[in-house]
């Protein structure tokens, strides 16, 4: 485009709304405490606790967004989770990793404006009610494993709002006790900004401004004389800059009751009091998620965790958004967010709210200096810094060396009996013990583990954080409806451990009770 015949104004350089869902949603007003509108909510809080969120729903994580809310526990383990609404259990997933012990919730009644099934979503959980627990325990037997992820049938697990499904916990990848919450959409798991739905924290803190980035946006470009990114001063709130530039900011969100980071859930950039960009997370899908890496300033995240969001778009990317009609575009109008000043001093203003609708606003002075207004505005020539995710080289190089580290890996695993200094000297057996041994594996790591209690098939629960697998020995003759459920005999039981690492090297330990 040339610009020598068309000057550009800055109340026409870029309108982003990103990740907007619908249309009963409205953006927050500049203001200490902005006003939502809200509609009628099916969903209850799945905790009857005051809620206070440990993390956001969208926000950035290390390659993903953040796929729903983190409701904190004070760091107790075992309070009761809730159905946020009426339905029935239509999958459980069991992990060490990830979400731990997961249930799904289909609600057929709940739907959205658009008409949608809705579905939530309960994570890292202690331990289930009694009937998912039971239901639970025969598929694991049924599948002969621990790790399951399996589809319910509608009606079999059927729950109302307000039952207890489950306890809360720390299982999976928590890094601590926590509820982890979601709600989709049930026909393709397309996960909704909760606070949609009323689901919000007792917050009355606004969030934090920490700092505030320009960008030169081309090799013709300078930001404060300086061909580099430079932050504003602390003391002076002005900048210079001769040429195209694109803005970052570094925010966060804190509450009287959490001061660790959340993400914020809009912010928007004016320029002499236009909008020119608008980000506002409300939903995404999965299979984009890695794509949070383009909105921000990567090599920068990847050095010092710190989290700059840029205005600038990647041509020839499909960016995580909305608009009304499709669910996952991004619209951009001029120069994918590169900002052009005519000369003089001008006004930005940062205006950052958190889902309680708490604001913050940030105003600061660019002062262009352009003697002419360039031929083009390209993305050509940004700098190198904006290098983003790894190529596929360097994909393919990782996948190789894990390979090749799979390749030479010739050693067993080792497995050890946890609170004994004997490797086979086993605690007094009685029902309901638990057992608990270590394991370990210096080259590929663990694949797949098998407990047996009497040569029968016996349920033991790996905790991939402590890396240890711990079995409890049966109480009674209660067999659950478990065909061949195994059982402790009058003497002479036995427990064999079979550990399989990624190279298939198989390890083997039998323990003696006594």
């Amino acid at each position: 485009m040339n610009l020598q015949h068309t000057p550009i104004k800055p109340h026409v350089v870029i309108i982003l709304t990103l990740l907007t869902l619908l249309s009963y949603t409205t953006s927050l007003e500049a203001q200490p405490k902005a006003k939502k509108k809200t509609f009628s909510s099916p969903f209850i809080a799945p905790m009857n606790i005051p809620l206070s969120f440990s993390g956001a729903f969208g926000e950035i994580r290390p390659n993903h967004f953040h796929s729903g809310i983190d409701i904190r526990t004070d760091g107790e383990i075992g309070i009761p989770v809730m159905a946020a609404a009426d339905g029935y259990v239509s999958r459980i997933k069991i992990s060490p990793w990830g979400g731990g012990n997961v249930i799904y919730i289909d609600h057929p009644n709940c739907k959205d404006l658009f008409g949608h099934t809705l579905r939530t979503v309960y994570m890292h959980l202690d331990h289930f009610n009694p009937k998912i627990a039971l239901w639970t325990l025969q598929s694991q037997y049924h599948i002969q494993s621990w790790s399951i992820d399996t589809i319910v049938a509608p009606g079999v697990l059927a729950v109302h709002k307000g039952d207890i499904i489950a306890y809360s916990g720390n299982s999976g990848s928590s890094g601590g006790p926590h509820l982890h919450f979601e709600i989709r959409r049930a026909h393709n798991d397309q996960p909704l900004n909760p606070v949609l739905f009323g689901i919000t924290d007792h917050d009355h803190t606004s969030p934090i401004i920490k700092d505030i980035k320009l960008y030169p946006a081309s090799d013709r470009s300078c930001v404060n004389g300086n061909t580099q990114s430079r932050s504003l001063p602390a003391k002076i709130n002005q900048m210079t800059v001769s040429g195209p530039f694109f803005v970052g900011i570094n925010c966060y969100d804190q509450s009287e009751t959490y001061k660790g980071k959340n993400g914020v859930d809009d912010i928007k950039l004016y320029v002499d009091d236009s909008l020119v960009w608008h980000y506002s997370i409300r939903t995404f899908l999965f299979e984009n998620t890695n794509l949070c890496n383009y909105l921000i300033d990567h090599p920068t995240y990847q050095s010092l965790r710190v989290e700059y969001l840029l205005t600038r778009g990647i041509p020839n990317k499909k960016l995580p958004g909305t608009t009304y009609h499709d669910y996952y575009t991004t619209q951009f109008h001029s120069y994918q967010g590169i900002i052009m000043l005519a000369t003089g001093t001008h006004t930005l203003r940062y205006e950052v709210c958190d889902a309680a609708g708490n604001c913050t606003t940030k105003s600061f002075y660019v002062q262009s200096t352009n003697d002419q207004l360039y031929s083009e505005v390209t993305h050509a020539c940004l700098p190198d810094y904006l290098s983003l995710i790894p190529d596929s080289a360097k994909i393919a190089s990782r996948l190789k060396a894990k390979q090749m580290e799979i390749l030479n890996d010739h050693t067993p695993p080792t497995i050890r009996l946890c609170h004994s200094k004997q490797k086979q000297q086993m605690p007094k057996a009685k029902p309901g013990l638990t057992i608990t041994f270590r394991l370990s594996d210096r080259g590929s790591g663990i694949k797949d583990y098998a407990c047996y209690l009497n040569d029968k098939w016996i349920l033991a629960q790996y905790d991939g954080k402590k890396s240890t697998l711990s079995v409890t020995l049966p109480t009674g003759d209660k067999n659950y409806g478990i065909k061949n459920y195994p059982s402790l005999l009058p003497s002479g039981n036995k427990i064999t451990v079979v550990v399989t690492d990624m190279a298939d090297n198989e390890a083997h330990e039998t323990y003696q009770l006594y």
